[in-house]
């Protein structure tokens, strides 16, 4: 029997979770490269029927270094890809600011919580898996189980759960928390 509940959706940091988290921003399609295991990961999750949404600071576009519309455009593309694997991506929900105290960026849960919106799910019904705890917070802060993945930011994870947010559990990367809690309690319901 799996130690964890299932959930209907997930929701997703993007750099570090799906794709490699470089040192800077990833400003053009060139520089988003799939983890391993990602695009799979993005599949099963969809046969399983457990949907999909990405959340993602991009303070990149406040910091004048790309435009919305080119963060938009690497974002389209990346939803093609995952489509083309047999994934589902419902939206990605992006903060364009940088440290300005609004609601959609992490950790505060705005974007969080529109993406609950749009899918018409409550905060029990899904769980946000990210890489840092900025991510943790943004979790607790829409009341929500955070799952953290060791694959992107190195430095987040190991004091993960001496926070006083600590996630539900740290995996690998999206592939072995997929398989641990998705697939595991989907089995066993």
């Amino acid at each position: 029997m799996s130690p964890y509940r299932s959930y209907r959706a997930v929701i997703l940091d993007r750099d570090g979770v799906i794709n490699d988290n470089p040192d800077d921003y990833v400003l053009e399609w060139s520089e988003f490269i799939w983890l391993p295991g990602a695009l799979d990961a993005l599949r099963q999750l969809h046969e399983c029927g457990v949907a999909v949404a990405i959340v993602t600071n991009q303070g990149c576009i406040a910091r004048g270094l790309v435009t919305a519309a080119r963060i938009d455009a690497i974002h389209a593309r990346m939803m093609a890809e995952v489509e083309a694997a047999g994934g589902s991506i419902h939206g990605v929900y992006s903060c364009p600011h940088y440290h300005e105290g609004c609601e959609c960026e992490k950790p505060a849960p705005g974007n969080v919580f529109r993406a609950l919106g749009d899918m018409n799910l409550n905060p029990d019904d899904a769980c946000f898996v990210g890489d840092r705890t900025v991510d943790m917070r943004a979790a607790a802060a829409a009341g929500m189980d955070g799952f953290m993945v060791r694959s992107g930011y190195q430095n987040d994870w190991p004091h993960a759960m001496q926070s006083t947010l600590p996630p539900v559990a740290i995996f690998d990367d999206l592939a072995e928390f997929v398989s641990e809690v998705i697939i595991e309690a989907s089995v066993t319901v």
